[in-house]
């Protein structure tokens, strides 16, 4: 392992440490889910995802929780939250962008999730022979479990208390479009990182780790422009 990739795996491990202390020691009440969130993208980005949980979650909820405003009485609860209060109040001061931001984050954090679970399965031989191509399809049929399922789905139907068919065709409408844009970026771009592992013998970027963290950065870029369409359009809520 060169000393670049030391470092670099490192401060991954360093920063998700550090997010989850403090997700643990503050955590988001009104958006559990986030608390998952904001570690994982932590493990994936490292230091980045570290100044993406201060800048789009510890802000809102340490300058609004703190000012606590007087909030007016039309308030509209956030759809697929269903609250009010002062995160909502927040959330709505803030501007388009930086709502689709943590959306964004939020499907990601499924999708990677899901990636990540193929590679380790597939490391450990527990799949038994997979090649790169079967890993990424694996890659992508557990993105759509964890972003659907876990991430969407279940919180949904905890917070709306309504059943799981109704549930799951509400993080269908709400994800599905997000979910295939991140993929439409990550899989190309994992297949060419470790294609250049197979002819360099070291990756393009240092690591089959590494190289999915790097596919997993184009994968929120590419899913991002839809988000924001989504969240502007109002298909989906601003996390």
């Amino acid at each position: 392992m060169s000393a670049g990739l030391a470092v670099w795996l490192g401060l991954v491990a360093v920063s998700f440490t550090v997010t989850a202390v403090d997700v643990l020691r503050h955590p988001n009440r009104d958006m559990p889910i986030m608390n998952a969130v904001w570690p994982l993208m932590a493990l994936y980005f490292g230091p980045l995802g570290v100044l993406s949980y201060v800048l789009l979650s510890r802000r809102v909820r340490y300058t609004y929780v703190r000012a606590r405003p007087v909030l007016p009485s039309r308030v509209t609860p956030v759809p697929g939250h269903a609250h009010g209060g002062i995160h909502a109040l927040g959330r709505m001061r803030d501007p388009l962008w930086v709502r689709s931001m943590r959306s964004t984050t939020h499907c990601m954090a499924g999708c990677a999730l899901g990636d990540l679970t193929a590679m380790v399965l597939a490391a450990f031989g527990w799949l038994g022979a997979v090649g790169m191509g079967k890993e990424l399809f694996l890659g992508a049929v557990f993105a759509f479990a964890f972003g659907l399922f876990v991430f969407q789905a279940l919180p949904v139907m905890a917070e709306r208390r309504i059943g799981f068919a109704q549930s799951l065709g509400i993080a269908f409408q709400a994800d599905l479009y997000t979910i295939v844009a991140y993929l439409v970026g990550q899989i190309p771009a994992f297949y060419i990182l470790t294609a250049g592992a197979a002819m360099s013998g070291m990756g393009l970027v240092g690591s089959h780790l590494v190289d999915m963290q790097a596919s997993m950065a184009v994968g929120f870029l590419t899913s991002y422009p839809v988000n924001y369409v989504l969240v502007a359009k109002g298909v989906k809520h601003g996390m």
